[in-house]
């Protein structure tokens, strides 16, 4: 017994031993950095504060308020409120997956804090200034707890069929009626009631009062007793002539339908948030236990038929994850389809994830039935969930609803082809115009630099990253470095990713030839020919998947193998005596050697090997494809597609010139973002002893404004011309192939066409159509293989600039950009005072550059005369070679 005690004490906290997930069901993939920390410090507060003691709320009804209010310290309060009374201005999202992670640890305690939430941010957005302060700041720490109250004994959730009524009298509102089912009532220190004003119907005349217990009028039912939900209690309100201030009032007197909305809106994305991580706790019990408990010799895991269900629970997860999360995300835009999304969120998570709590319980067996385990907890408590913020049968009527606009909304158009004409046409209007700014933004961008150590400005100095001689040149020197001999290992990967890309083409090849005899059998209804076929597909699958995984793996290996071979050679340069402090100190060329030597040596290592994949199946597949053409349809056919789409790839190569540029310049305020970064971190104390925190602060954030805006700008013009890519190199692609492939057809004096029954006609057409689309695919590739070359010659400059500058240190030449006489730079450095010190003017954290290569270290002339030292019109210079006084 102490032995199975001991087990299951383990199991309970099985979720939380592992930090990370290993699988596909990681709720933190798609995540931000900060994102995750937000998820983490969620996830610990559950583990120490919520989970332990889950069981005993739910036994005891007990609401937790000390634990609530450790909650509020931390900013779970008011998670999407304004900062300004307290709240954490944190975005739906966040909030989402806040409230994933506490749902692990009670999904009672985390659906009540989800509704105290909605309460703070209905005052928090539509309250006055006196309703906020006064409110709010309690509601942010959990000093003053939330009710929502919507629900009413005749009407349920139905926000537009309220008959709680108010009347005014005097500058007061009289309250008639009673609300059921309101969380929290009890312990609340605020209720927002929701209401009609008298001799009104519909979502006309709704509106919302603020309430407190203890008003004259107000009084409280018995504490219900429910399946779940344990740990919040629920009561019925009644309201008999309660008198309630109009400064009371939340918002218009005709704005509480909207209000009510907007809130439940939000609700329904918590309680499936909710749900969602009693669903995720409960597979990874399930997984845990399922792969110790055995059955017929062997792990229950083993079993096939509990693996798919494992697949299918954790199918379920993942797609209500991504659909909360795009709601989450829509609500937070207010978007057009703000209510259907979060409503289609809520009806799909929430049963999809009872469906899951309930197989994990399942595959417990008579242990899930224990209350030793928690999945009979999170069954009880999430099954509510389909019921609470609208039951899953309103969902599906809000759903329905949105849907039905679509019918109506195409009728706008008379004649859809004209109207898709006239968009497409301003579209590539706008995306011309566009383009056109673009280029002359990018030609006055200027060259990056940084703080400490600034690379020049000079044109003639400025990296070029265009696909020409140069970038091939730059290229091979790099290649020598990756594949040093014909027999090396990175030799043989290339073989093996060639032959897999070979072996790939032919599976496609014959894949076309046998869909069509199966396509054939069955048109002609013969049963023999159509099993045959299919059985040879059969046997097929094991041989194609082999290639597939093949290639898979030799893609993965080399980009590996490159990196490897690649780092340690540059390191071995950097490394290479005192070679890493010259780079820092005497040669001002290379400004953040950590990003060259990390990020950008993976970016390169990757893009190079995506652009051989990319480069050798193409070619194979034209080769083949040309062949098989030029049998069937001559050789006319596959040529002038292949002179099209030679004259496309060679056009979308000269539009895609500034991504070369833009790359490096993406790269160079990487480094400089890093470094500012790793300088903090370096002067940390100095910063701190001379109370440097705000100086640092705009000087951080002004370097990563600059790097937001140059991706921001770089996405846009990725979508320009992923526009044009579209059109040009597959759109008019496949009109071109389509012509090409019709004309032996249509040609009447074609005696082998002519010979041909309709039957063979078909099939011919069939396996030449799809060749050609094969074909036009891989020339599609093959001219878009220009745009990952323009990336990968941006990563080749800073590579190539690298290597090259490792050289020059290790042969004793330096280029150092040197600092001018202080008390000449600082009249340089002005803050824009209009602009409240943030906004810092062109050149402020900039000090003005000199070259002076007659200042470098040990240059100078040394006069021995009389033993005395003196110095007649000797600069006072830093080891490193900046000049402190001229």
């Amino acid at each position: 017994m102490q032995a199975l005690r001991k087990g299951r004490s383990l199991l309970r906290f099985v979720q939380f031993v592992r930090p990370n997930h290993t699988y596909c069901v990681d709720p933190s993939i798609g995540l931000s950095a900060e994102q995750k920390e937000i998820q983490n410090v969620a996830r610990d507060f559950a583990k120490n504060e919520m989970y332990p003691h889950m069981a005993e709320w739910d036994q005891k009804e007990h609401l937790p308020r000390d634990v609530l209010e450790k909650a509020g310290e931390i900013g779970f309060g008011a998670i999407y409120c304004r900062e300004d009374h307290g709240g954490s201005a944190l975005s739906r999202v966040d909030a989402s997956i806040i409230f994933e992670q506490l749902a692990a640890g009670c999904v009672s305690t985390a659906a009540y804090m989800s509704i105290h939430n909605m309460c703070a941010w209905m005052v928090d957005t539509y309250g006055t200034d006196e309703q906020r302060e006064r409110y709010v700041p309690g509601m942010a720490a959990f000093k003053t707890l939330g009710s929502y109250c919507l629900t009413e004994p005749g009407s349920g959730s139905d926000a537009a069929a309220l008959i709680t009524t108010a009347r005014k009298d005097g500058d007061h509102y009289v309250v008639n009626g009673s609300k059921a089912f309101i969380s929290g009532s009890g312990d609340s220190g605020v209720y927002l009631v929701m209401l009609r004003q008298e001799k009104t119907s519909g979502p006309k005349g709704i509106f919302c009062l603020l309430m407190e217990d203890g008003m004259e009028g107000f009084s409280l039912g018995k504490k219900e007793k429910k399946l779940g939900w344990n740990s919040q209690p629920a009561r019925m309100l009644t309201f008999e002539d309660c008198r309630v201030p109009i400064s009371n009032r939340l918002g218009g007197e005709n704005e509480g339908f909207n209000i009510a909305m907007a809130g439940i809106n939000g609700g329904r994305v918590n309680v499936a948030s909710c749900s969602l991580g009693a669903a995720q706790s409960s597979l990874d019990l399930a997984v845990d236990h399922m792969a110790v408990r055995k059955q017929f010799g062997k792990p229950l895991i083993d079993f096939q038929w509990n693996q798919f269900k494992l697949a299918e629970m954790a199918t379920k997860i993942v797609t209500s994850r991504m659909i909360i999360r795009d709601a989450a995300e829509h609500l937070q835009q207010k978007s057009v389809h703000t209510a259907a999304l979060c409503a289609m969120a809520k009806l799909h998570a929430t049963d999809a994830c009872f469906e899951v709590v309930n197989q994990a319980l399942q595959m417990f067996g008579g242990y899930g039935f224990l209350k030793d385990y928690p999945m009979q907890q999170y069954l009880r408590d999430i099954r509510g969930h389909q019921i609470v913020e609208g039951s899953n049968e309103v969902m599906r009527m809000i759903i329905a609803r949105d849907d039905a606009m679509a019918p109506a909304l195409s009728k706008l158009s008379r004649d859809p082809r004209y109207l898709a004409a006239a968009a497409g046409s301003g579209l590539a209007a706008i995306v011309f115009m566009y383009y056109k700014k673009q280029q002359q933004k990018l030609r006055s961008v200027p060259t990056v630099g940084t703080f400490a150590k600034r690379e020049k400005d000079k044109k003639k100095d400025e990296q070029k990253a265009h696909v020409d001689a140069a970038f091939f040149r730059k290229l091979w020197r790099i290649f020598k470095v990756l594949v040093p001999t014909p027999f090396c290992s990175e030799v043989f990967y290339m073989l093996l990713v060639a032959v897999s890309l070979l072996g790939r083409t032919y599976a496609d090849v014959w894949m076309i030839m046998n869909t069509t005899r199966i396509e054939t059998g069955v048109i002609d209804r013969n049963p023999k020919y159509f099993m045959k076929s299919l059985t040879q597909y059969v046997f097929a699958m094991p041989i194609i998947s082999v290639v597939n995984a093949m290639l898979k793996f030799g893609l993965s290996e080399l980009k590996l193998r490159f990196r490897e071979r690649l780092t340690r050679h540059l390191y071995g340069q950097y490394l290479d005596g005192f070679t890493f402090y010259k780079m820092s100190n005497l040669d001002s060329r290379i400004a953040n050697a950590d990003q060259l030597l990390t990020q950008d040596v993976e970016k390169f290592c990757d893009g190079i090997v995506d652009l051989y994949s990319n480069l050798s199946k193409p070619i194979v597949d034209v080769a083949l494809y040309v062949a098989r053409l030029g049998g069937a349809l001559g050789f006319q056919a596959p040529v002038k597609l292949f002179m099209y789409l030679l004259a496309s790839g060679i056009f979308l190569t000269y539009l895609r010139r500034p991504i070369g540029k833009m790359t490096v310049i993406e790269q160079q305020l990487e480094g400089e973002f890093r470094f500012v970064n790793s300088r903090l971190i370096v002067n940390s104390e100095e910063i701190a002893f001379y109370q440097g925190n705000e100086r640092e602060r705009r000087t951080v954030l002004h370097t990563f404004n600059k790097l937001v805006n140059h991706l921001r700008g770089l996405i846009v013009f990725r979508f320009t011309i992923g526009f044009l890519d579209n059109i040009i190199a597959k759109y008019c692609a496949t009109i071109v192939g389509f012509w090409t492939v019709s004309r032996p057809f249509f040609d009447m004096k074609n005696e082998e066409m002519n010979r041909k029954t309709k039957n063979d006609l078909i099939q011919n057409y069939y396996n030449s159509g799809r060749m050609m689309f094969k074909l036009a695919e891989a020339l599609g590739r093959l001219a878009l293989a220009g745009r990952e070359m323009t990336r990968l010659a941006g990563f080749t400059a800073r590579v190539d600039m690298l290597m090259k500058v490792l050289k020059d240190l290790q042969d004793g030449r330096y280029e150092r950009t040197m600092v001018a006489g202080m008390e000449h730079a600082a009249s340089r450095n002005k803050v824009d005072a209009d602009g409240d010190g943030l906004e810092i003017a062109q050149g402020a954290l900039e000090m003005e550059m000199i070259e002076k290569p007659h200042l470098v270290a040990g240059s100078g002339e040394l006069i021995i005369e009389d033993n005395i030292i003196r110095f007649e019109g000797v600069p006072l210079v830093t080891p490193n070679g900046d000049v402190l006084i001229n």
